[in-house]
């Protein structure tokens, strides 16, 4: 693609507003004994400032 500067940054802009939205987003909420596992190649990965300690 041969996009211009405003165009990819206007992509970014929507693609990272899109990692956010709660619509596409899943919350694990941990416990004693618990385990998670996800694919980090494939996955975008946003920080929530919700834990206690």
């Amino acid at each position: 693609m041969n996009w211009s500067p405003q165009e990819s940054q206007s992509l970014l802009g929507y693609l990272h507003g899109r990692v956010i939205d709660s619509e596409f987003t899943g919350q694990f909420i941990r416990e004693p004994g618990s385990v998670t596992i996800w694919d980090g190649l494939r996955t975008e990965h946003y920080a929530m400032n919700d834990c206690a300690g």
